[in-house]
């Protein structure tokens, strides 16, 4: 259980630090994609790589988030099975206390 936090702690800091990136880039690609418009530039220059660069971080985000969304509903899964096994058992040992009680 201990293990599954800290991945999802660990996934949680990338992906904060991807949307950090992403909206960053989101930013960048406005200027850049003005100077595309305006100038006409080819498919090789260098606005052009900045735009792919910032697709390929938006896409890395969104597996991230996905990730982080996947962990979470694994470690609330096995949170409610262990409360149901911690259930179990104590209505088990309240069954045991009374038996043992009854025979007494």
């Amino acid at each position: 259980m201990e293990k599954l936090i800290q991945k999802l702690r660990t996934n949680l800091l990338i992906t904060f630090i991807l949307g950090l990136l992403s909206v960053t880039w989101i930013i960048i690609d406005y200027f850049v994609l003005d100077t595309i418009i305006n100038e006409g530039l080819s498919k090789f220059s260098l606005e052009w790589i900045l735009v792919i660069i910032s697709g390929i971080a938006f896409i890395a985000f969104h597996i991230s988030v996905f990730v982080t969304i996947y962990y979470s509903f694994r470690l609330l899964r096995k949170i409610k099975s262990e409360n149901k096994k911690a259930i179990k058992l104590d209505e088990e040992k309240k069954l045991n206390n009374s038996e043992n009680q009854g025979n007494k």
